[in-house]
């Protein structure tokens, strides 16, 4: 099945008012301007979403959330989402069965990475010296 986007050149004109006339008045005239671009040509775009999900145990209430977060998005995203999850070992396991279960219950395809959480603090640590004497709790320390 194929989709069609189509869109129509008119002039600039200022007022609704007049642009609805001027459509009811010319359609038929401006119809030669009409071009349809198949849904196949236009490039992908992928939205990414970032999300930290550190620090959980298997008893805790955050993993439920964390399922809960993920089922919401795909239920009502209309574009493709790809989840990037910042982790520590212990919480990947967990996010990867509640994503699993996700999946399962939906139908649905979801695309995300994992990154390591300390890999990822090592490679912006000067950024957070320079900026942690503004973002801190105790101004100039």
């Amino acid at each position: 099945m194929q989709v069609y986007l189509f869109y129509f050149i008119m002039p600039f004109l200022t007022h609704d008012s007049i642009n609805q006339k001027y459509l009811k008045k010319n359609a038929r005239k401006d119809i030669k301007h009409v071009r349809f671009i198949s849904a196949s040509v236009k490039k992908r775009r992928d939205y990414n979403i970032w999300l930290i999900f550190t620090k959980v145990t298997n008893v805790s209430t955050l993993s439920f959330k964390f399922r809960d977060l993920i089922h919401n998005l795909l239920n009502v995203t209309s574009v493709p989402l790809k989840f990037n999850i910042i982790v520590d070992r212990v919480s990947q396991g967990i996010a990867e069965n509640q994503i699993s279960d996700v999946v399962f219950y939906m139908n649905k395809s979801l695309v995300y990475s994992f990154y390591d959480i300390e890999e990822s603090a090592k490679k912006i640590q000067d950024i957070v010296e320079v900026m942690t004497p503004y973002f801190s709790s105790k101004p100039g320390k």
